[in-house]
Formats: C-alpha cells, sequence, structure tokens
C-alpha cells in the first residue's frame, strides 16, 4: 500500500509535522522528489510555503541543501544542493487552485475542510467528494504515494467516504489519534485531560465524537434524531432572539387540496444556545396569506423578527418579497432565501437538533404530530412546509440576538 489516512483533533500541529517538517525531510532524502500539497486554503499554501523556506533555512546547510532563489516562490518551491539545481520541488496549493496537469511523487492532501458548518450540508459532502475523487486522484500514479490528513467531521468526510468504500479502503492505511484514548489518557500532556472534558462539555456528543475523537457519529439512519429533542409544557427562561418564520406556499387555488401548505413558526433563543419552537400557523390560505402572516405579526408582537420565504425563486421572489415588506411596514422582516437542497437547509437544524437543543413547547397533541410526522419523513415525505419554516428560523436565530427579554411561566421538562 502507498497510501496514508491520518485522522486528528484540531490544533494538534498536524500541518506543522506532515505539510512541512515531513515535506522537508523527504525533499532533503530524496532532492528528486516532485511533492504536491493542498490544503483548505491559498493563503495557508502561502503560510506553509514560508515555513518550509525557513526550515530548510535553518537546516539545509546539514545536508548541503538550500531553497533555490531563482527558481523559487512561497508556493513553488526549487532547492538547490551543493550548488546544483535539483529535479525536485514542493508546490503548495489551496483546494480550490491549480492542480491539473501538476505530476506528483507525492501528495500530502492537508486538512481541506475549513470546519465551516455549510461544509456538510449533503451538497457539499458531496461536492467535496468529487473534488477528491476527480482531482486528486487522477493525479495519484501507481507509484505515487498519497497521504490524506484531516480532522474528522463528519461520516461522510473523505475519509469516511474511503472507509466506507471497501475496495477504497483497501489501497490505504488508517492512523486515528483520538484525543482521549480508551484507558482514558490524553493524547497531549500541553492540553491534558481537563481541557478535553471541557470540550466534550461545551461541543456536545456529536461534535465532540468526530473532531476529537475522530469517530464520527452516524447521522444518516434518520435525518432528525426526534429521540434528541425536548418536550416542555412552558417555557420560563430569557430569549435573546425571536422570530415567526413562514414558508409560503403558491396562491393558485386551481391546484385545490393538492396545494403546499403555508407555515408561520414562531420560535426564540435562550442565552444557552437553546432553540425553542411554539404552536405555529399552518393552512392553505390562498390569497388570505397576506393578512394571516400581519395578524401574526401583531399578536407576536414588534421584537418579533418575520421571515419571509416567498414560495417562488430568482426575481420573482424578490419582487413577491418587497410587496409583502411593503404591506408589513412598521415589522422588521427579512427575506429567507433558498440556498442549496431543502436537505442543505435542514442540516444544521438536524445538528442541533442531535446535540440536544431544540424544544418543542406545543400542547396541542395534533399540532404536536403533525410537526414530528414532518421530521420524520424528512426529506421524502410528502409535506415538508413545517420542516422547511423551522429550518430557516434556526438559521436566522443561530446567528441573531436582541435584548434579552424575559417571561415568567414555570417549565418542566420530559424527553420522548
Amino acid at each position: 500500500k502507498n497510501r496514508l489516512c491520518v485522522a486528528m483533533p484540531p490544533q494538534h500541529s498536524k500541518s506543522s509535522m506532515v505539510t512541512v517538517a515531513f515535506a522537508t525531510w523527504l525533499i532533503i532524502r530524496n532532492p528528486k522528489l516532485r511533492i504536491l500539497v493542498v490544503n483548505a486554503e491559498k493563503e495557508l499554501s502561502k503560510t506553509f510555503g514560508i515555513q518550509i523556506r525557513q526550515l530548510i533555512h535553518n537546516i539545509g546547510y546539514y545536508y548541503g541543501m538550500k531553497v533555490s532563489k531563482v527558481q523559487s516562490s512561497n508556493t513553488s518551491l526549487m532547492f538547490t544542493k551543493n550548488g546544483e539545481l535539483c529535479d525536485g520541488s514542493i508546490k503548495l496549493t489551496g483546494a480550490s487552485g491549480g492542480i491539473t496537469g501538476r505530476p506528483a511523487d507525492i501528495i500530502i492532501v492537508d486538512d481541506p475542510y475549513k470546519g465551516l458548518e455549510d461544509e456538510f450540508t449533503p451538497t457539499q459532502l458531496n461536492k467535496k467528494w468529487n473534488w477528491y475523487s476527480s482531482l486528486i486522484e487522477q493525479r495519484a500514479r501507481n507509484q505515487t504515494k498519497l497521504i490524506v490528513l484531516h480532522t474528522r467531521w463528519h461520516s461522510e468526510d473523505i475519509q469516511g467516504r474511503i472507509l466506507a468504500d471497501d475496495y477504497q479502503a483497501s489501497k490505504y492505511y488508517f492512523v486515528e489519534y483520538p484525543a482521549i484514548d480508551e484507558k482514558g489518557k490524553p493524547l497531549w500532556d500541553y492540553y491534558g485531560l481537563d481541557f478535553y472534558l471541557d470540550k466534550q462539555r461545551t461541543m456536545g456528543e456529536r461534535q465532540f465524537q468526530a473532531i476529537y475523537q475522530q469517530q464520527p457519529l452516524d447521522l444518516t439512519s434518520d435525518f432528525f434524531h426526534i429521540d434528541h429533542l425536548h418536550f416542555d409544557n412552558n417555557f420560563d427562561d430569557y430569549a435573546i432572539a425571536k422570530c415567526r418564520s413562514w414558508d409560503i406556499a403558491s396562491s393558485d387555488n386551481s391546484l385545490g387540496d393538492q396545494r403546499d401548505y403555508t407555515v408561520g413558526a414562531r420560535m426564540l433563543r435562550t442565552p444557552d444556545d437553546q432553540y425553542w419552537i411554539f404552536p405555529y400557523e399552518r393552512g392553505q390560505y390562498g390569497n388570505d396569506v397576506k393578512h394571516i402572516i400581519k395578524n401574526n405579526a401583531r399578536l407576536d408582537g414588534p421584537e418579533y423578527h418575520i421571515l419571509l420565504e416567498p414560495g417562488t425563486k430568482g426575481g420573482a421572489a424578490k419582487l413577491l418579497y418587497e410587496e409583502y415588506k411593503a404591506y408589513l411596514s412598521g415589522y422588521n422582516t427579512r427575506q429567507s432565501e433558498p440556498l442549496g437542497t431543502k436537505a442543505d437547509r435542514a442540516t444544521p437544524l438536524a445538528n442541533a437538533i442531535y446535540d440536544g437543543k431544540v424544544h418543542i413547547c406545543i400542547p396541542n397533541d395534533k399540532q404536536r404530530q403533525t410537526l414530528l410526522d414532518e421530521l420524520r419523513s424528512f426529506p421524502n415525505g410528502k409535506h415538508d412546509d413545517i420542516v422547511d419554516a423551522i429550518s430557516y428560523g434556526y438559521l436566522f436565530l443561530k446567528s441573531h440576538s436582541n435584548e434579552l427579554i424575559g417571561t415568567s411561566r414555570k417549565r418542566r421538562r420530559r424527553r420522548l
């Protein structure tokens, strides 16, 4: 085997050891090697190139090695040995940079993920895998040595996809460095066990198992983990953000009972990063939808942001939103734009549910059950209007907060 996957937590000197020190060691041992290093961003390539240049400057004279002043840049390093220009090189590029056409004896893929939440939607996970399988794999010849180094983020990240395919996996060695081993010892004494345990408490089990233990929990059996929801009778906390999120159906009455539902989900966020869903509006309102939205705006009060997904796309959506905005003059309105697929938009909400951050406070049994039915059948159910509405609401609340607003009702919590 000439391929290796290495998984370890963030900020544990992955790049320093592999991209900088290991690549330098390789080129010193064999100045004919053509080494290609690919990482998440172009700016990182420049930084690592400077670090390799500095390392060669510090230790290269022991081996007669120098960085060529004429042939090199920060991301394309050529070398001389005993005054002669070497055939080998170290080239560095970002994941979106130019890779095609560059032959390589060794390819190092160093943390191609930035760690942003929207990188791990189904669409973006597929996009990253297609990038790896088409560009990186195509550059690897039979004799090319390939190293894939990254923190595990998701069961379907690059290493996860390789592991899931028996044929692909047979080509690789796999090395994993969990932050806490099975005997309870920390990976790095510099951080210590208390540091890792604190991360586990603050991040939640799902993220900690993936990012620090290199064992992403499989989120593919059901899109939403209903058993991780909290069910509450009352709310007695403080809200730092409030919204009524509307997913607006077409007003085409010719569709009859087959047309979608308009849903307005009332939601809020608390200071401890918990998200609450309250009784929602749902109906086939047709041309009355504007009046329904305005009536709810009056009842909710001015501290609620009104999120509107007009039910169409492109320029028509913008025009329709502007019409709603004018009708709702005096209220805080925002347009919810349907970026990506429904599954992409719902993935952050699914993660929050899995992490135990979502509370359902809906006393009406029928309405609560309708919500649960949509969550269970998503993304293949007949209706997903409630899921769309609360997905938009969650994304808004996660990134916005108002002044603290208090209520004083008693809460009782139970788990499904």
